[in-house]
């Protein structure tokens, strides 16, 4: 009875819905311009993301990260390498990033940034990249062949980390498909199509891998760069609570694994099931995650010193 009466009088109970999005504008860049990271700090912050570069001096060139604004829509080649497809950033905006990325390439939370679920991003083709699968060039072929029949592909693999590990979850995404037997069906992505990545969960990190059906000697063939947008965490799912000036977060909220604790102390928590018997108890520091996934699917009521909530486990 007692625990019935304390989950009734929980107190300071409330949802937070919030996204933190890189959406480059942050980086203020002119019109038609570029940052490939030639001032050699070794990468770009927007939102609560870093995007690691590596700059040659030498050869003028990078790999990893740039930020664009340019808008160049038909111009041939390598050396329109910075301008997306559809010559501005997603929603209209000015800003975008791209990725050449010839290996497994890396998205981090900022430095001191708490883990968090990953919702998603925007994902586009470059000029370079598309003109090249669509016609042809030195170094790579026309997708679908002469006669058009050919099963050629291009697509993106993202991957979520944890603690330096990588999550058993990935999401595919294909930037050109001609596998239908139908070439009327054939694609390849010009606008600023969203890719969902929830699936990967709580990440400090996430990367991503190109492969295409274009292979030769030394590798893909296809020009190796990814074009985003307007990427965002979602701590839209959280359960908060505290009184006087300290304050106590736990996310994400519903889950199916994992929960983890904002605090500014280390805090002993209790879980209980509907029925008040206690499923779970222990001290955790603050980002600490609290395995849930031993316990059956269910509602299930979080308590600490600081106050009370409900967790729901999917």
């Amino acid at each position: 009875m007692r625990l019935s009466l304390t989950i009734l009088f929980c107190i300071s109970l409330f949802s937070v819905k919030s996204q933190s999005t890189a959406n480059f504008e942050n980086l203020k860049l002119e019109k038609n311009t570029y940052l490939n990271g030639s001032d050699e700090k070794g990468g770009f912050e927007s939102g609560s993301f870093f995007f690691p570069n590596s700059y040659n001096s030498q050869f003028s060139s990078f790999i990893g990260w740039a930020i664009s604004s340019t808008t160049d829509t038909t111009t041939v080649g390598y050396q329109n390498q910075y301008s997306c497809i559809d010559g501005i950033g997603n929603d209209a905006s000015n800003t975008y990033a791209l990725a050449y990325a010839p290996g497994e390439t890396y998205v981090r939370v900022k430095q001191g940034g708490s883990p968090k679920p990953l919702n998603g991003l925007y994902l586009n083709n470059g000029t370079y990249g598309t003109l090249s699968m669509k016609n042809g060039d030195d170094f790579a072929k026309r997708f679908g062949g002469v006669g058009g029949d050919d099963k050629d592909f291009f697509m993106v693999t993202f991957f979520g980390y944890l603690n330096g590990r990588k999550k058993t979850d990935s999401v595919n995404f294909y930037l050109a498909d001609f596998r239908f037997e139908d070439n009327k069906k054939d694609y390849i992505i010009t606008e600023w199509t969203f890719v969902d990545l929830s699936v990967l969960g709580v990440v400090d990190s996430f990367s991503f891998v190109l492969n295409s059906s274009d292979k030769g000697d030394f590798g893909m063939n296809t020009p190796a760069y990814l074009f985003i947008d307007d990427v965002s965490l979602d701590t839209s799912s959280s359960i908060s609570f505290g009184h006087e000036k300290t304050f106590v977060r736990c996310y994400p909220n519903p889950t199916n694994d994992f929960i983890y604790v904002d605090s500014d102390v280390p805090l002993d928590i209790s879980i209980y099931t509907l029925s008040g018997e206690l499923a779970l108890k222990g001290s955790f520091s603050q980002n600490e995650g609290i395995s849930l996934a031993h316990l059956p699917k269910g509602i299930y009521f979080i308590h600490t010193s600081m106050g009370y909530g409900k967790v729901i486990l999917f």
